[in-house]
């Protein structure tokens, strides 16, 4: 036999990551009792640039009343407002100037970063399709389905 007896194979992974993802199964993995869940919505930082603020007010609002955006995510979402606020600073200046290598170098990186914490966010469709979302179901006799 390889490997050393009860370390051959892939590590486990988390609990609360398996729940996450959804393949967590109580018969395989044990009671989803054990795992710390946070509950809770982040709470609205006071952001100094007005299209960070906006950003937090038009996409992640919608996101932490469906459920997606927990509380754990609260630092990612910060950080991409800020980004995307400074983006848009940056942006403006190279507008006014398009020469200027440092500005673009600027702006560019500034939207990659931003678009790292949009991902993981999931604002847009096919990355929220990707974070497995589940919908609310119907409670009403007719909306379930009879098999």
């Amino acid at each position: 036999m390889a490997g050393k007896k009860g370390k051959s194979g892939r590590p486990r992974k988390p609990q609360l990551l398996q729940i996450a993802e959804g393949t967590h199964r109580s018969d395989r993995h044990g009671a989803s009792g054990d795992a710390v869940c946070v509950d809770g919505k982040p709470e609205k930082p006071n952001f100094s640039n007005p299209w960070a603020d906006e950003l937090w007010e038009t996409d992640i609002a919608p996101l932490i009343e469906l459920g997606v955006i927990t509380r754990t995510d609260s630092s990612i979402a910060q950080t991409t407002c800020e980004m995307y606020g400074l983006y848009r600073m940056c942006y403006e200046l190279a507008e006014q100037d398009p020469t200027d290598k440092d500005t673009r170098i600027a702006v560019t990186a500034y939207w990659a970063k931003y678009e790292q914490g949009a991902s993981r966010l999931g604002l847009n469709p096919s990355d929220r399709a990707r974070m497995k979302v589940e919908k609310k179901k119907p409670n009403s006799i007719q909306g379930r389905k009879r098999g």
